[in-house]
């Protein structure tokens, strides 16, 4: 029997409930093996190995403090490092938002259930003895790695340049996400709430490095999801600096996605990396203070967007 399969059957005594039958979860970038286990009693779990004990304890500290994010249950250092989560029952959002006959409002209103997940996560204490993340260590880390694999993309050296020398230095900081797009939250039946899953990049950071995929990295149906996440979670008042700072944070964003992608499939990440860093650079050369072009066309319709918002309730605007 493979050395991991025995690792899920002993987590699987070792919560007392045995194992009736688990499969491994291929889907997403994680290159750490991850599993849905089904115990004798028809309660299901996240299991993911080699997962860092110092996220399993921050997401222990977040969930009992109100974060929406999936119930973390029990840590197995012995056993592979293992995490196990509550499974989360319900569709990823992006799987909603593909529906061909979902409504405008129920995009809207998926963009505020996702908002509200954020902003659980955000507004949850920040414990000191967690590691908070030194924006301007961490760019001199992901650079260096960049140049020492002789990694190309277009416009290298400018973007480059540009997270180099413009480092935000915004002074609020709050437990964050770190990857938080469409695929990591899920929408619970009756679209009564989302909650985030894969929770293994938590730190502390600028609360706006979150907006990283509701900005650029995402498919053109989400738009109006996305847009309608960031209203909600301005109340309805976006701050004039926030789009700026997030042309930052997308850049930084996708010097860590194009490490990652190249240390697990160097040829995809190449494909990638010209398709994104073409459309940042274009964002740093146009004049609209950081805002997309699908943005500025949204804001157009912000009044309407706002009424359904209201229409659909539970929002402070």
């Amino acid at each position: 029997m493979p050395a991991n399969n025995c690792k899920i059957l002993n987590i699987a005594d070792a919560l007392g409930c045995g194992c009736k039958q688990f499969t491994p979860i291929t889907y997403g970038h994680c290159s750490a093996p991850k599993y849905r286990l089904l115990d004798q009693f028809g309660e299901q779990y996240f299991v993911r190995l080699d997962y860092p004990q110092s996220r399993f304890l921050l997401c222990e500290k977040l969930y009992s403090q109100g974060a929406l994010i999936q119930e973390p249950l029990a840590y197995f250092g012995d056993m592979g490092s293992a995490a196990v989560f509550r499974w989360v029952e319900g569709n990823t959002v992006q799987s909603e938002l593909r529906e061909k006959d979902l409504k405008i409002h129920q995009h809207i209103e998926m963009g505020m259930l996702a908002a509200q997940c954020l902003k659980s996560i955000h507004n949850c204490p920040v414990e000191t003895k967690y590691l908070q993340t030194d924006i301007k260590d961490e760019v001199d880390q992901n650079l260096s790695l960049i140049n020492n694999n002789s990694i190309i993309f277009s416009h290298k050296e400018e973007l480059c340049h540009y997270i180099k020398h413009n480092i935000c230095r915004r002074k609020k900081v709050t437990n964050i996400h770190m990857d938080f797009h469409a695929q990591n939250m899920i929408v619970l039946p009756g679209l009564s709430s989302v909650k985030a899953i894969d929770c293994e990049n938590l730190t502390i950071s600028d609360p706006w490095r979150d907006f990283s995929y509701s900005i650029l990295f995402h498919e053109p149906y989400e738009h109006l999801f996305w847009y309608s996440m960031i209203l909600c979670y301005f109340n309805m008042k976006i701050p004039c600096d926030f789009w700026e700072h997030c042309v930052y944070y997308c850049s930084l964003q996708f010097i860590r996605m194009l490490i990652h992608e190249y240390k697990r499939a160097p040829g995809e990440a190449q494909i990638m990396a010209d398709k994104v860093a073409n459309s940042l650079y274009r964002r740093l050369c146009e004049n609209n203070n950081g805002r997309p072009s699908w943005i500025q066309k949204y804001e157009v319709n912000q009044a309407k967007i706002i009424e359904t918002m209201k229409l659909i309730g539970n929002f402070e605007g």
